[in-house]
């Protein structure tokens, strides 16, 4: 039978004396300026990794030289022998909301007043993130805790033999830059909400694992993505490694079945292949931050698959693949049919219905902000996997329905 990994679990007083002689055997390996290092890290380490987490884990990327040179040291200094783990090990490493896809605390909670965790706001979170890249380079500890102010969610982390982990001395561990993680989804380890020193928690039972596989997992989707779509290899793109890629590439699957399924074939091929490009990415794509863009300056398709709205999936409209259908509106909209939703008739219709859009078709009114996001937040509705959203947007616009549909039966029969 095999041994179970080395857990600490909440034997702080054990896990602190196995710390300090980590830490002490460590020190011994390092000349002063490397341990002085180490000591500056322990000291600026969130505001460090925050830097990182900018960049996605992409040392390289980094402007501040002084900075690269520092994480690249302490890189080179974990992956020490010393380091490496003679047996499995398991540390406890808690996640922030903006790792989580959250602007902020409050969006994975009931209230202001309430702290208990929204089960509807993070829903995704307890079911859709199944694994992805650990983006900085990643500190833990040695016991359970409840983590700091803000901090909901916390990896039980199984570290197999040969691993690489650094120790501070105090509990703390770190690990590299170049690791993922993989959460357990099985019927005895699903991720659940815990109590930990009196704040809820979301716990999942991870394992350690290389980059390398999420890579191929991404490199893989692409490949599968385009030949749905009949399309080379760059066509549909996957710029992604900020974390939790599971999320986006089951979405980016979805998405793309849903355009192949929903959307006439006609007008879908004809619309692939105006476009240069449909890229899915977790990072913004402008600084005033849309789920999506069709950019008519560099014919792309854009869609943010880890913002907020998407990760809180507050209502049935404001899910990926209702996303990548509205961008592919403003396609059909401004290329297939020249620019349709600035004709006289086509505003005459915007302005005498727009009023009419519940949030069973739009998300916070946006289908009134022109005519141009009314056009495809209509053609979203109707070409939607939702046959609610589907019913609603007929009784809530049907002379948009109608002109949209004319249109798009003129041009397919053309």
């Amino acid at each position: 039978m095999e041994k179970k990994p080395l857990n600490f679990k909440k034997d702080e007083r054990k896990a602190k004396a196995w710390s300090k002689e980590r830490y002490s055997a460590w020190k011994k390996t390092l000349p002063q300026t490397r341990q002085e290092t180490i000591e500056a890290f322990k000291r600026s380490s969130k505001e460090i990794n925050r830097k990182l987490k900018e960049v996605r884990g992409n040392i390289d990327e980094l402007t501040d030289e002084q900075l690269k040179k520092q994480i690249k040291e302490m890189d080179i200094m974990i992956k020490q022998p010393v380091n490496q783990l003679k047996e499995r090990q398991i540390i406890y490493t808690h996640f922030d909301p903006v790792d989580l896809g959250y602007s902020n605390e409050l969006q994975m909670l009931v209230g202001e007043r309430d702290h208990r965790l929204d089960l509807g706001k993070i829903k995704t979170v307890l079911t859709e993130y199944k694994y992805g890249n650990l983006t900085d380079l990643k500190t833990g500890n040695l016991t359970l805790s409840g983590g700091e102010t803000g901090q909901h969610y916390v990896a039980e982390l199984e570290l197999p033999k040969g691993t690489y982990l650094g120790h501070f001395g105090d509990g703390q561990t770190v690990l590299p830059t170049d690791y993922a993680i993989e959460i357990s989804h099985n019927v005895f380890n699903k991720p659940k909400i815990i109590v930990e020193n009196g704040k809820q928690v979301i716990k999942v039972k991870a394992r350690l694992i290389k980059k390398e596989e999420i890579e191929h997992k991404v490199k893989e989707t692409e490949a599968a993505l385009n030949k749905m779509l009949n399309k080379d290899t760059d066509f549909v793109r996957l710029d992604i490694g900020g974390g939790f890629e599971s999320y986006t590439i089951d979405h980016a699957k979805k998405a793309i079945n849903a355009l192949i399924k929903q959307l006439p074939s006609k007008l879908l091929t004809d619309a692939v292949d105006e476009l240069d490009s449909v890229v899915f990415q977790d990072v913004k794509i402008s600084e005033h931050n849309p789920r999506g863009l069709f950019s008519v300056l560099d014919n792309k398709v854009y869609l943010r698959m880890n913002h907020e709205i998407f990760i809180q999936h507050l209502d049935q409209s404001t899910v990926p693949s209702t996303g990548l259908i509205h961008e592919m509106g403003h396609v059909v909209d401004v290329v297939l049919l020249n620019d349709t939703s600035k004709s006289a008739r086509f505003n005459a219709i915007y302005e005498e219905e727009k009023n009419n859009i519940t949030s069973l078709v739009t998300y916070k009114d946006y289908a009134k902000s022109n005519a141009q996001e009314f056009f495809a937040e209509v053609f979203k509705a109707m070409y939607s996997t939702d046959s609610k959203q589907q019913d609603a947007v007929k009784k809530e616009a049907p002379k948009a329905v109608d002109y949209i549909k004319n249109k798009i039966k003129e041009y397919v029969e053309d």
